[in-house]
């Protein structure tokens, strides 16, 4: 018979240090199947020092998924070797607000079976982190780390499907992802264009500091803003991105089953009425900063699935032909 340990502590705010924990294999012999493969401390007061932890307190050498997510431990990462932890599929560290500034310690992407990966505000201070040899990353989190820097070309890997960069200090021109599912790069330095391959469903792109960055178009550059055409699309926040242009050019050929717009302050221009009508499932839009024209109001009268809308104020000044400016309240 075959048994996997687990611990998983939540939501436990007495402040706490924890003993050793080792679980490797037991009983009879090593092959008896008796393996502790996954740590989960989320919500929680335990404060050990956290390079203690990971290098001394914790043995599991077939620990399979590690979360350290809301402790108050302390420390750094800077000079953890995860190799101890060598089976390690997802690993999450993550708003420990006292741990210190670390850097990426390269044992990182020595991990051949690493799949998922959080440090979102883990108080990453590094510039230029070699990720070549993280060749099975599929989910990486970075957001948060406004001192992590480097460029994010580093970061192409056929394999990833969902790369949040929001708040970080990654520059450069997006790389190709072909298996990108959901992308963040919200206020961070990356410049040129944002290329969505058909496999996206989500995209977040604004407050960043390459104004007018032209999103990419199937079949090629345009001279304004474009959203590539996609099956999958059902998620667009665009907010702050200033982008400019038509917004039938922008959004003319997403997906009927979108049903997230978020376009404040992107600053399209266009009729606006004849194009929502073709996302029938939309449930939540925002529209302020913009200049539209088209019969607004009729259209969102027909959108039954509409439950949050925030539009602005129709500007008084607007011509008969129903130009709108819609503006921060």
């Amino acid at each position: 018979q075959s048994f996997t340990y687990a611990i998983e502590v939540r939501q436990m705010p007495s402040t706490c240090t924890l003993p050793i924990l080792s679980y490797a294999a037991q009983g009879a012999g090593a092959g008896d199947g008796r393996f502790f493969e996954r740590l989960v401390l989320s919500d929680t007061g335990i404060n050990n020092n956290v390079e203690t932890f990971l290098a001394e307190t914790l043995t599991a050498p077939n620990l399979k998924e590690l979360t350290l997510h809301k402790t108050q431990m302390t420390g750094s990462l800077s000079n953890v070797d995860f190799t101890r932890f060598p089976l390690l599929r997802k690993l999450t560290i993550s708003h420990n607000p006292s741990m210190t500034s670390s850097t990426l310690n390269p044992s990182i992407c020595a991990l051949e079976h690493l799949e998922h990966l959080d440090l979102s505000n883990a108080q990453i201070d590094h510039d230029g982190f070699d990720w070549s040899g993280c060749t099975k990353l599929r989910h990486v989190d970075l957001r948060d780390n406004p001192l992590l820097r480097g460029d994010w070309a580093t970061l192409v890997q056929h394999r990833i499907e969902d790369l949040w960069l929001d708040n970080t200090a990654m520059r450069g021109t997006m790389p190709n992802f072909e298996r990108l599912r959901s992308i963040g790069v919200n206020t961070n330095e990356m410049q040129g264009a944002v290329r969505l391959p058909a496999s996206v469903s989500s995209v977040a792109f604004f407050g960043n500091g390459a104004t007018r960055a032209p999103i990419w178009c199937e079949g090629g550059w345009g001279e304004e803003a474009c959203v590539a055409p996609s099956n999958n699309l059902t998620s667009i926040r665009l907010e702050h991105s200033y982008l400019g242009g038509d917004v039938h050019t922008a959004l003319g050929g997403v997906s009927t089953k979108l049903t997230s717009l978020y376009l404040r302050d992107t600053e399209f221009r266009g009729d606006l009425g004849t194009l929502l009508t073709t996302f029938p499932n939309l449930r939540e839009l925002t529209l302020i900063g913009n200049l539209f024209h088209g019969d607004v109001a009729r259209s969102l009268r027909g959108l039954e699935t509409l439950d949050i809308q925030e539009l602005g104020v129709v500007d008084s000044d607007a011509p008969s032909a129903a130009s709108h400016r819609l503006m921060a309240p």
